[in-house]
């Protein structure tokens, strides 16, 4: 068995539980689509009012280099969403969406996470928890499998990484 297939079938495994029970299917639905938006309003107040001169440029320089990171590797290693390929119907609006590889949420969620941690604020651990759900969340309601957003993640740290030892 190939790291695709393996790939393929967690990701639709994880999928079909989510879309099989109710609390799942609402709770991946959150951490797919609105926990993102939590995580950036706590991390960019807390930023706002313990360090605006150098948190928020970190954030932002992190975002930026994460987004470019994210743009080339999709560029190069185009992948359809797991929900076109498998032919399924995801359990979350997709107007909006592109290619899937490598995930921008994913990458968006711990670029937050590491540089909240970065920073040495305090509650790195539930930053980087909600990181995770956030990715977990994606990949249950179907628009991205596991390497997809383990992928986007590994940007994200990096990105966050590269930018806060700049300062």
């Amino acid at each position: 068995m190939t790291l695709v297939t393996v790939d393929h079938r967690l990701s639709l495994s994880l999928y079909h539980f989510a879309e099989r029970h109710t609390v799942v299917r609402h709770t991946a639905r959150f951490c797919a689509s609105v926990l993102i938006w939590v995580l950036a309003t706590a991390v960019i107040t807390g930023l706002a009012i313990t360090s605006p001169l150098v948190g928020l440029p970190v954030l932002v320089g992190a975002f930026f280099l994460g987004h470019i990171i994210n743009a080339v590797v999709e560029h190069y290693r185009w992948r359809e969403r797991p929900y076109k390929t498998h032919i399924f119907e995801p359990l979350i609006a997709t107007r909006w969406l592109h290619g899937s590889f490598p995930s921008d949420h994913a990458m968006m969620a711990f670029v937050l996470a590491g540089v909240w941690t970065g920073m040495g604020e305090t509650l790195t651990v539930i930053a980087i928890l909600v990181a995770v759900l956030i990715g977990v969340g994606r990949i249950a309601v179907g628009v991205h499998y596991v390497s997809d957003v383990v992928v986007g993640a590994f940007v994200g740290m990096v990105s966050a990484a590269a930018f806060t030892a700049l300062f």
